[in-house]
């Protein structure tokens, strides 16, 4: 047993080699379970099991699991809002315990900011402030976006830092950095390719700036979005599945007056309608939208992976099986779904391996065990009325934050300016590929032609980023991304 796999690779009879499966599991999402690591003979300890090794072997087993059938009800709305905020306040105080100065990476959204507003007024009462920490692309930058999405924080975040007092608001820039710098390094610590490509680059930065000036926890707000953020989705289905018609008639109208009927009419499709059709019906449609390609060829489309490769481990077939499991698990109760979403995100591997390279210790208060117990059980409507999603935070945060922040329907895009850097950096990709048409293991994994085909057809500007942004970010940059980290397995094996 180790903390790293590279504990366990220092014993001899262990010999470092990379796993198929383990492969197959990080390019597509396919294969093994929770306990496959790229490494033969490394098994990973899933979140929430225990490990006990004797004499007569080694067995694990679960020690925590929520209970996906409790559902908790308060006798008013307000009740309930009175108990969410209590428990919020408590757990941002917990992840709050330090020695040194506490930093937040903050966006515009609703998980961060709510954050930021009950942390800020924390250390505001003990004389103390928060360091906020938000990425932006470079000045200037207007670079087309998919729909719904924004490219840039700082009108909201500046927004935040106006109206949450003890608040200091640092942008971040990382003009001219590409995700393949400096990647030995980081390949060192975590063992494993960047999943995140495009994010490496300001999430380091991040780290380092709030390192250097002494603040050694940097709160996030990662899976905000299965617990305080949950949008509710699945209660439209619940009404529409009980024969409540009249209601979910209501909520659908309540959506249309806030945010227009075509977006009222494909959320009562989409959140209401197809969950409740027979699987049949489901896959039949699905295969009326998408003629040419089914869900299974769809999914390996998006990844970087060798067609070979994939068809000697069973990928399509895999693929197929996801697909329907996927489909299976689209009911009302999203309970289930989000508890899957929680147990199989797990960040360890880059909370430890940052913490030893920046000695900065990252904390999720939108992740904690409590919060994700008391939003799993709450019901549906508590995220979903009257046409507003997210409704529990919402609520909670009226008065605490400005209301372009509460109001907002939109996502902020992530490296919103990364096919820039794609293009700018072509030399060095030009570059990486050779090195990578030259590695046995990378020519046997990953579709090197496909992915010199798409180093050939690069535009010479961000024009057509949105048109391009599955193949680009996640083929090629992916591709590259697990080149790279097999190149550095190859040269330390």
């Amino acid at each position: 047993f180790a903390t790293a796999p590279r504990g366990l690779h220092a014993l001899p009879d262990l010999p470092r080699a990379l796993d198929d499966t383990g492969l197959l599991r990080w390019l597509t999402g396919l294969g093994g379970d929770a306990r496959t690591t790229l490494y033969r003979g490394v098994n990973a300890l899933p979140s929430g099991h225990w490990l006990r090794a004797s004499r007569a072997g080694v067995e694990t087993g679960c020690f925590w699991q929520p209970d996906l059938d409790r559902e908790q009800r308060f006798a008013s709305d307000d009740e309930c809002l009175e108990a969410f905020n209590a428990l919020f306040e408590r757990v941002v105080a917990d992840h709050l315990a330090s020695t040194t100065p506490v930093a937040l990476q903050l966006s515009g959204g609703l998980d961060s900011s709510s954050i930021a507003a009950v942390a800020a007024a924390q250390l505001g009462e003990r004389g103390a402030r928060l360091a906020a920490y938000t990425e932006v692309p470079r000045a200037g930058f207007d670079g087309a976006q998919p729909r719904g999405m924004y490219a840039d924080e700082t009108p909201l975040v500046t927004a935040i830092a106006g109206m949450v007092d003890h608040l200091d608001l640092n942008l971040v820039r990382t003009d001219g950095d590409f995700f393949l710098d400096d990647l030995p390094g980081m390949f060192e610590h975590l063992e494993a390719p960047f999943r995140n490509n495009a994010n490496r680059v300001w999430i380091e930065a991040i780290l380092r700036t709030a390192g250097a000036r002494g603040q050694r926890v940097l709160l996030d707000g990662m899976q905000g979005n299965l617990t305080l953020s949950w949008h509710g989705s699945g209660w439209l289905a619940s009404l529409l599945g009980a024969g409540q018609w009249n209601e979910a008639a209501r909520q659908v109208q309540g959506m249309a007056r806030t945010r227009g009927w075509p977006r009222a009419g494909r959320a009562l499709i989409g959140q209401g309608v197809l969950p409740l059709l027979p699987d049949a019906w489901w896959l039949g449609l699905n295969r009326l939208r998408h003629p040419r390609q089914d869900a299974g060829q769809a999914l390996l489309a998006a990844s970087p992976i060798n067609p070979a490769f994939a068809a000697a481990h069973g990928a399509p077939d895999l693929a197929h099986e996801r697909s329907n499991a996927v489909r299976a698990r689209l009911r009302a109760n999203t309970r289930p779904l989000r508890d899957e979403a929680l147990a199989t995100q797990d960040f360890g591997a880059y909370l430890s391996a940052y913490r030893a390279m920046v000695g900065v210790d990252m904390r999720s208060p939108t992740a904690d065990v409590r919060l994700a117990e008391f939003c799993l059980a709450l019901p549906e409507d508590q995220f979903w009325r009257d046409g507003e999603s997210r409704r529990l935070i919402r609520r909670a945060m009226a008065g605490r934050l400005p209301p372009a922040v509460l109001d907002n329907n939109q996502r902020g895009m992530q490296a919103a300016d990364w096919f820039e850097r794609l293009v700018a950096a072509r030399t060095q990709v030009d570059a990486e590929l050779a090195r990578l048409e030259r590695s046995a293991t990378a020519q046997r994994v990953l579709d090197l032609p496909r992915l010199r085909a798409l180093y050939d057809r690069l535009p010479a500007n961000a024009a057509g980023a949105t048109g391009d942004f599955v193949p680009y970010i996640y083929v090629l940059q992916g591709g590259l991304m697990l080149g790279a980290f097999l190149r550095w397995f190859e040269e330390g094996a």
